[in-house]
């Protein structure tokens, strides 16, 4: 037998990738870089983009994985290659979100274009969620651009978070200022207070991923807590409204309020006490 016919290689069904991450189990971490790594390097290559990314990309992408296991995201019917390649275009919009500062303030077409067809797809679900459809997403996305710009001109930006966020906070800002009949907002924190949102990097923080976190938790919330927060966020009703439309006092929508809150925001908390790699 010859060396080469006794190199066995080493292959794991999902389950046992998915427990491995979950595990941090070195042996199964490696096999995944060795595995996917050349993945990141071919979706790189497409772009025409630096091979010099390919560890930072593939990086955040397993970082956006392992978010996705912890938070019980993904399908069992789904493949790990699914779950990478999904990943993957999440973890590149993170690196390339670095690099747009710069872009916008030298005018590299090359970057500001990358990075438009990947944020796209987020800011047009934003719009719609505020405005019902995605008419007007492009004039939304042209403004938040032209504000964000005139914001690093005038040295108002500060890079101590993610580019990223910050430009979809502008996003939801500048939709909130245009679309006058909006009466809530459709970010997280609106659902746990009734505070009022501003432009923290903090406060939006990988906020599309706190939308899919959200939207399981309502899916696994009592029918009563569905109910009131489909009609107060989002279709928005006043508590008045909501108490003539299911029958009961408005004292009790404000009531099944707090409560659907309060437990909403402890099951946000738990999911939170994962670690993230």
């Amino acid at each position: 037998m010859t060396q080469k016919e006794s190199i066995v290689v080493k292959t794991f069904k999902t389950s046992e990738i998915i427990e491995g991450i979950s595990k941090n189990n070195l042996e199964v971490l490696d096999w995944i870089w060795q595995t996917y790594q050349p993945v990141v390097q071919a979706h790189l290559d497409k772009l025409s983009w630096t091979k010099s990314d390919t560890a930072l990309v593939f990086i955040r992408t397993y970082q956006k994985i392992k978010q996705k296991i912890q938070f019980n995201t993904y399908s069992g019917q789904t493949s790990f290659r699914q779950i990478f390649e999904e990943r993957l275009r999440v973890g590149w919009l993170d690196t390339l979100s670095g690099y747009m500062p710069e872009a916008l303030l030298n005018n590299d077409s090359r970057v500001i274009r990358l990075f438009t067809k990947e944020i796209s797809p987020i800011v047009w679900s934003i719009t719609e969620k505020y405005t019902g459809s995605t008419e007007s997403a492009e004039k939304i996305y042209a403004e938040a651009i032209w504000r964000v710009l005139e914001n690093i001109q005038a040295g108002k930006y500060e890079e101590t978070g993610s580019f990223k966020s910050y430009f979809l906070a502008v996003v939801t800002n500048v939709l909130r200022k245009n679309v006058r009949k909006v009466k809530r907002e459709v970010a997280f924190e609106d659902y746990l207070t009734d505070k009022q949102v501003d432009d923290s990097f903090d406060l939006f923080q990988e906020r599309e991923e706190r939308l899919v976190l959200l939207e399981k938790l309502l899916r696994q919330a009592d029918e009563q807590c569905t109910q009131v927060f489909d009609l107060f966020y989002w279709k928005g009703h006043r508590t008045k409204a909501i108490a003539q439309l299911i029958n009961v006092s408005e004292e009790s929508v404000r009531a099944r309020l707090s409560r659907c809150r309060k437990k909403l925001k402890a099951a946000f908390a738990r999911a939170q006490q994962y670690e993230v790699f």
